[in-house]
């Protein structure tokens, strides 16, 4: 379900192969429907997302956190980035968001 990064993508931190969808048009639109701000809320941070349809990545931005999501033909990476007051928080915030996009993608 989940690899370490590929060397050919160094900034992506993980890979979550798709299991539901079928190509990466399809996963971006899954998780663009369930990755919203309310979900993100239980974070305790405020996010604006901004969805590229042409590239097939999402970003996530607020005060001191950016989240990066790539969708690639069977899997999608992602990056994210976080100010030093939520680096205690990195490994919850992680393990959930993992969870989120491998049960729906």
């Amino acid at each position: 379900m989940v690899q370490p990064e590929s060397s050919s993508n160094k900034t992506m931190d993980k890979l979550i192969n798709f299991k539901i969808a079928k190509n990466k048009k399809e996963a971006f639109l899954i998780v663009k429907k369930n990755l919203t701000p309310k979900y993100l809320s239980q974070f305790k941070i405020e996010v604006e997302l901004e969805y590229d349809f042409q590239n097939l990545e999402i970003n996530a931005g607020g005060k001191g956190f950016k989240l990066e999501i790539k969708f690639e033909e069977s899997y999608v990476s992602y990056a994210l980035d976080l100010s030093l007051i939520y680096r205690p928080f990195k490994n919850k915030i992680v393990a959930a968001l993992i969870k989120q996009l491998a049960q729906v993608i």
